[in-house]
């Protein structure tokens, strides 16, 4: 009989797998590919020699638990399902295709079949990713529900034809209708903790890829979190990490779609920094890639509107080297769907409503169409690296800021001792038991020293004294600990001044001072510290000087060798300050040559606008100064930021700027920076504690929506793709065309 426990006969419209030996895993790898392979039952073959099983026809496999596309790996050769977390090597799966010939079991690949050879036959399918930005309630989400209807439904009759059952909704969709009086809420879709549709909350929550598939061509559609975002500016940067973070798993971006209302009639602070912040972390070669699309357009005749004068202004202003023209600008309004999301609910509408929706859905259809040609057509795919490599050359520029500092300002010291001694070794001369005792030179270096827990310190000058350390009279800076071990590790940014968080810190009271008796002074003065880097003596030799010295046959020479190894050892100090000085300016010159613009200089302004908001609200839970002096830390915080990467980028000249030109270049100048003689491990210890502060990225992905392609779509050039290189799959010794849009 059939045993639902084993999922006989559950789900047989889809080509499932079960996964014998599944393993959690904490990140996938990427560069994934769906897993196409042909169903083992394909194998089979009949006592009289015809085929007796399934077709032999490459399928795409689904998660027998979750439904979600199966992903491969070709390197580790492991497949993945992203949403249960788990991979597992083919062998040790079953397999059960959706053809009526392989009946009810799941089957694995025998040892008689060539599971290798399968295995190496699957390539890269035609993808096409576009990204999706924009500000806080623009209509990110209401406007990918509404793309998958229109590449779908020439017309708005049809989509209601096709019925609720078979309603396109990728994203699920909450609102009100009002008619008469009364209200009814308008649902779609299956709900989501992605998205939250509580008032006053931004809804997504974090970048996901929605999954099209139309004929053999896949369209990944990003959502991301809305700029602007109800929390404040540090969820905005938190979100803009979550979205960098994913886009790790793509190599190309085919489009950058920029939301925009059409009624922005002044450039205000809001539209300035939400602008230039989707912009400042995206690299120059996208500015080719990135569309504007209008929303809410019926108001104003189907064109961008009052926002159009605003953007252009604030694309010149900037000198950004990217335009808004007719044909990167697509006009929409998405009120059709949401009629057709009604009807589904079980409003009827009159005839003469629906014809006025139906303009609107066609023309909604040939923007698509328009888009989507621009798109695939116009451009050539953006590199993910180079935007991401953006974003890490302006992490290593604040991250590394201080710690470059302290080093140039320890090889200064040192080569001043170096020199000092070496002054003395020729007043010495040929006294050779002063020079003797004199022999080996000490200079300083910087040693990373980690605290078993963050520890909270006092930055204040009254709470700051330099001490003499060891023989020589090492000054060094030592700030007085007001709490030990503090708990607070994983919501305190390290040595940043004043995070709102410390308020909640043992050492501070309710008044935000620190009750200690040596200090007492405000919490915006304190930090956490994770590390220190101590000054700490350490002798400097040269390769085989040691046994140049013992085969000298006189003081005399000896003295001579020994000047000759200082004199090596202040050029190699020297040679060493520069070194590090082209990395800062590298770095610096990277981010401002390659960024559309190097930061969002609006955010300042912005964040003065949330705290005037914030004085004006009633304080109902009572926390209101605590919100107020978070958003004031941040914005000191802000203008730190603000003040390194201007600094950085003033400094480059000419000369570095031609240096740092590629994202390779950034890297080996870094590694150069390793490579140091001297100073090169604490160059990378500290480096490597900046890049272990980057959170691993978590792939979110929708279930893959199977689409036919309406006849619009279905006109785009299918000769475009190929000729450009995205379609080329390799089958034995030739290259062959596949069917691309339906």
């Amino acid at each position: 009989g059939i045993n639902a426990e084993y999922g006989h006969g559950r789900d047989a419209d889809s080509c499932l797998v079960q996964i014998l030996k599944p393993e959690s895993y904490k990140s996938a790898p990427h560069n994934l590919l769906d897993f196409v392979l042909r169903c083992p039952e394909s194998f089979s073959v009949s006592k009289e020699g015809g085929l007796d099983g399934c077709s032999s026809q490459p399928k795409s496999w689904r998660c027998f638990k979750c439904k979600a596309v199966i992903q491969f790996h070709t390197r580790d050769q492991k497949i993945y399902c992203l949403t249960c977390k788990v991979s597992s090597l083919p062998k040790d799966v079953k397999f059960r295709c959706n053809e009526i010939e392989h009946g009810l079991d799941f089957m694995p690949y025998g040892i008689d079949m060539d599971l290798a050879l399968e295995l190496s036959r699957i390539t890269s399918s035609s993808q096409i990713n576009i990204l999706i930005l924009g500000e806080t309630g623009v209509g990110k989400s209401t406007w990918i529900n509404s793309f998958a209807n229109y590449i779908t439904f020439d017309t708005l009759r049809s989509a209601i034809a096709a019925g609720k059952d078979n309603a396109i909704v990728a994203i699920p969709s909450k609102f009100t209708y009002t008619k008469g009086g009364n209200t009814q809420e308008i649902q779609i879709g299956k709900e989501d903790s992605n998205e939250v549709h509580d008032v006053g909350v931004s809804n997504t929550q974090g970048a996901k890829t929605y999954r099209f598939i139309l004929g053999e061509t896949v369209v990944n559609l990003i959502d991301t979190p809305g700029i602007g975002d109800t929390r404040g500016s540090k969820q905005d940067d938190k979100n803009m990490e979550n979205i960098l973070g994913h886009l790790t798993y793509y190599k190309e971006l085919h489009g950058i779609i920029v939301l925009l209302k059409p009624n922005n009639a002044r450039l205000g602070i809001i539209f300035k920094h939400c602008i230039q912040q989707l912009l400042s972390h995206l690299h120059k070669s996208a500015s080719h890639n990135i569309s504007f699309v209008f929303t809410n357009t019926r108001s104003t005749f189907y064109e961008p509107g009052e926002t159009l004068p605003s953007l252009r202004k604030l694309l010149e202003e900037k000198n950004m080297d990217l335009e808004a023209t007719e044909a990167n600008m697509f006009c929409f309004d998405n009120e059709a769907f949401r009629l057709l999301a009604c009807v589904h609910n079980g409003i009827v509408f009159e005839e003469k409503v629906i014809d006025i929706y139906e303009a609107s859905w066609q023309k909604a259809c040939e923007e698509t169409n328009r888009m989507m040609k621009h798109i695939i057509e116009e451009t050539e795919p953006h590199k993910v690296q180079d935007t991401t490599s953006i974003n890490d050359a302006r992490r290593i520029i604040l991250g590394l800021s201080r710690p470059l500092q302290e080093f140039r300002e320890v090889i200064k010291d040192t080569e001043r001792k170096a020199e000092q001694a070496l002054n003395e070794i020729k007043i010495l001369g040929a006294e050779a038991k002063s020079f003797r005792d004199k022999l080996e030179f000490k200079g300083m270096t910087l040693e990373e020293e980690s605290l078993p827990q963050p520890r909270t310190v006092c930055t204040h000058k009254d709470c700051t004294e330099v001490v003499s350390v060891g023989k020589e009279g090492i000054p060094m800076k030592v700030y007085k600990s007001c709490h030990e071990q503090c708990g607070l590790g994983g919501e305190v940014s390290p040595e940043i001044k004043g995070d709102a968080s410390l308020m909640r810190c043992w050492a501070i009271q309710s008044n935000n001072h620190c009750h200690r008796s040596h200090c007492g002074h405000h919490y915006l003065v304190h930090m956490h510290r994770t590390y220190e880097l101590k000054r700490v003596e350490k002798i400097f030799t040269c390769d085989n000087v040691q046994s140049q010295l013992d085969e000298k046959m006189s003081q005399k020479q000896k003295i001579e060798v020994e000047k000759k190894r200082l004199e090596i050892l202040v050029t190699e100090l020297k040679v060493e300050g520069i070194t590090i000085q082209k990395v800062a300016a590298g770095f610096a010159a990277f981010l401002k040559i390659h960024s559309i613009i190097p930061f969002n200089d609006a955010m300042g302004d912005y964040i003065d606008i949330q705290i005037e908001e914030e004085v004006k609200k009633d304080d109902l839970d009572g926390k209101r100064a605590a919100r107020i002096a978070e958003w004031k830390a941040y914005k000191g915080q802000y203008e730190e930021r603000k003040k390194i990467l201007t600094n950085a980028m003033d400094t480059v000249k000419h000369s570095e700027e031609g240096r740092a030109h590629s994202s390779q270049q950034v890297k080996d100048l870094m590694e150069d920076a390793f490579k140091l003689k001297h100073y090169g491990k604490n160059i990378k210890d500290v480096y490597n504690k900046v890049a272990k502060a980057k959170e691993q990225a978590y792939y979110a992905q929708a279930p893959t929506k199977h689409l036919k392609g309406s006849s619009r779509i279905n006109e785009i050039n299918k000769k475009s793709l190929y000729e450009r290189g995205v379609e080329k799959v390799k089958l034995g010794a030739e290259w062959t065309k596949k069917k691309v849009w339906g």
